[in-house]
């Protein structure tokens, strides 16, 4: 195709809540809106797209033209191609909805709050007034019936170990409200405090089944088994040697092709306790999102290198930033740190040109773009997966940055979140 099928527009990328756990409390970037001018011009592309996603860092309608870039979206976007965007709530009061749905015609709104709890939304959300982002969600629900088009009212979560317990009582929530569908993501940890908060393991739950029975044996089967190999101690010893158990492990990972980072299981050991609560407490919510007929969309808290999907490739998507800039995803859209697989890492940002100086056009089908995407169709055969390779959790000269990976790869893909589905985004 010589566009996408979609594309997420970052209207902006100010915001006026400082959640705790958002990107945008550790970047340093300039704080800007896109220019009404620059959007009507890249509107101009939107009559070969399917959907336009009118959000990224930043909240959208802190942007003074955000209804007139809804209304120029709907007017260029194929006749029944998809609008929406995800709010923060706080200032989609009635007459804006009104607007938003009867008049212009989004087709989806989604609303990030992670608990009902007042105190504790107010916590997370500093800058949130709880009972104003309630009674708007409850606003917008009663607004339904008079949409224009079909219309998907959605909540998104940020998931850590603080906010778990919510999940239940959101989506019973969410069913009282007359609410379609839940999106999950668990928290990208962007520092080490965050990394604490995690609910998921980088490796696969095969790998982990492998060696949960010996993980109480902690670095004493490694130690053991170099010094069995190496013969200096425990002659004689039995064939359940720790050196054999060693061995047992690699040979089932062999027969079920995966791999096993046992030092990384070895020290995320309380983590692994906070995944099996999170698993009990989805399987509750998974019940309760199917009473009430309400789509839950749940992250995945081990990952599978063998199931990776790049998000925005496999739905042909592309992001344009707030100032033009053209970028293949969330995760290359601005340079951060990340904590992931026990290092810390630099994620560079990766732009492919800007609609200021290009056509979207030219720099969609640009070779570079194109090659881009295309290595990115299979993850599994073109990209290492870093969780189940020891040598990321003993800091592997590779994993200290995006820039390149052992396979030889710029703008790596090796550790990114959103490829095993731990981390979720509104697509």
């Amino acid at each position: 195709m010589e566009l996408p099928r979609g594309i997420q527009v970052e209207v902006t990328n100010r915001c006026n809540f400082k959640c705790v756990y958002c990107l945008r409390n550790f970047w340093n970037i300039k704080i800007q809106d896109m220019p009404l001018a620059l959007f009507k011009k890249l509107s101009n592309s939107f009559s070969e797209m399917e959907t336009v996603v009118l959000y990224g860092l930043g909240e959208p309608l802190t942007h003074p033209d955000f209804v007139e870039m809804v209304r120029l979206a709907r007017s260029s976007i194929k006749k029944d191609g998809v609008i929406s965007f995800s709010t923060n709530g706080s200032l989609l009061d009635v007459k804006l909805a009104e607007k938003l749905i009867k008049d212009i015609g989004v087709n989806l709104i989604s609303f990030s709050f992670d608990t009902i709890e007042t105190l504790a939304l107010e916590r997370l959300r500093v800058g949130a007034e709880s009972h104003m982002i309630l009674e708007n969600l409850k606003e917008v629900s009663r607004l339904k019936k008079f949409s224009k088009f079909p219309f998907t009212l959605s909540i998104e979560v940020v998931l850590m170990k603080d906010t778990l317990e919510y999940l239940p009582k959101l989506v019973e929530f969410a069913a009282q409200n007359d609410v379609d569908r839940i999106l999950v993501t668990n928290v990208i940890p962007y520092t080490e405090v965050l990394n604490g908060q995690q609910l998921f393991l980088t490796v696969s739950e095969t790998s982990y089944n492998i060696v949960k029975d010996f993980l109480d044996e902690g670095w004493n089967i490694i130690h053991d088994a170099i010094m069995e190999s190496h013969g200096l101690i425990y002659a004689g010893k039995s064939a359940y040697s720790a050196l054999e158990k060693y061995r047992m492990f690699w040979k089932k990972a062999e027969e079920y092709d995966c791999w096993i980072n046992f030092p990384m299981l070895i020290q995320m050991k309380s983590v692994l306790e906070n995944v099996k609560r999170a698993l009990h407490v989805f399987k509750e919510s998974t019940k309760l999102a199917s009473a009430y007929d309400i789509e839950l969309q749940l992250p995945n808290q081990f990952a599978d290198r063998k199931k990776r999907i790049c998000p925005y490739v496999d739905k042909d998507f592309s992001v344009i930033r707030a100032d033009g800039s053209v970028v293949p995803c969330m995760e290359f859209m601005y340079a951060y740190y990340e904590y992931v697989n026990l290092h810390k890492r630099l994620v560079k940002e990766v732009v492919f040109g800007n609609i200021k100086k290009e056509d979207l056009k030219r720099v969609w089908s640009a070779d570079d773009f194109k090659n881009f995407r295309m290595s990115r169709k299979d993850l599994n055969k073109n990209f290492p997966w870093c969780g189940e390779c020891v040598y990321s959790t003993l800091n592997c000269y590779y994993t200290s940055s995006s820039e390149k990976d052992c396979m030889g790869n710029k703008d790596s893909c090796s550790e990114c979140l959103y490829s095993v589905n731990i981390a979720q985004c509104l697509l």
